[in-house]
C-alpha cells in the first residue's frame, strides 16, 4: 500500500481523534466539574468562554479527517479501492454540517438568550409574575437549545465513531 494511502488515513484518524477530544474532554469532564464546583452564573459565564473553542476544535479535527479523504480520493491508483471508503465519509459531512448548525446557528441564540436571563434577574419588574413569567419562558427557550445542542453532539460522537470504523474496515481489507 503507498504511504500517501496510509498518511491520509492517519489524517482521518488524527483529526476524528482531535473532535473526539474536544466533544469527550468538554462534555464528559469539565462541564460536570465546573458546574459541580462554582456558582450556576458563573458556570455559565465560563462555559460560554470556552464553548467557541470547544466548537473550533471540533471543527478544525473535522477539516483535517476531511482532508485524509480528499487525498486518500487524489492518489493515482485508489481508484481501484473500494467505493465502500469513500462511502464513509457521509457521516463525517453530516456531522461537520450539524457541528456548524451547532456552532453558528444555536451557540449564538443560547448566548443571547442567556444574557437576557441575566438581565431579567438583574432587573426589577413592577410585577412578581410578570417577573416569573419572562423568567420561565426565557428559562424554556435556553433549555430547548441547550438540549438540542448537546443532542447534536452525541450524534456527532455516534456518527464520527461509524466513520471511524468503517473506514477503517474498508482500509485494512485492501
Amino acid at each position: 500500500m503507498p504511504l500517501v494511502l496510509m498518511a491520509s488515513m492517519l489524517l482521518v484518524v488524527l483529526g476524528t481523534s482531535i473532535w473526539m477530544a474536544s466533544l469527550l474532554g468538554f462534555g464528559v469532564i469539565t462541564a460536570p466539574i465546573i458546574f459541580r464546583e462554582l456558582p450556576r452564573q458563573q458556570a455559565g459565564d465560563i462555559t460560554s468562554a470556552i464553548l467557541p473553542r470547544y466548537y473550533s476544535w471540533g471543527w478544525y479535527g473535522g477539516l483535517i479527517n476531511l482532508s485524509g479523504f480528499i487525498i486518500y480520493a487524489l492518489v493515482p491508483g485508489s481508484n481501484d479501492v473500494s467505493w465502500g471508503f469513500y462511502l464513509w465519509s457521509l457521516p463525517l459531512i453530516l456531522a461537520m454540517s450539524l457541528w456548524w448548525v451547532a456552532w453558528r446557528k444555536l451557540l449564538p441564540q443560547a448566548t443571547k438568550v442567556k444574557n437576557l436571563l441575566y438581565e431579567v434577574h438583574s432587573t426589577e419588574i413592577d410585577s412578581e409574575s410578570t417577573h416569573n413569567a419572562v423568567n420561565k419562558e426565557l428559562q424554556a427557550t435556553f433549555d430547548r437549545l441547550h438540549d438540542l445542542s448537546t443532542g447534536i453532539s452525541k450524534f456527532v460522537i455516534l456518527l464520527l465513531l461509524t466513520q471511524l470504523c468503517g473506514a477503517i474496515s474498508v482500509h485494512v481489507q485492501i
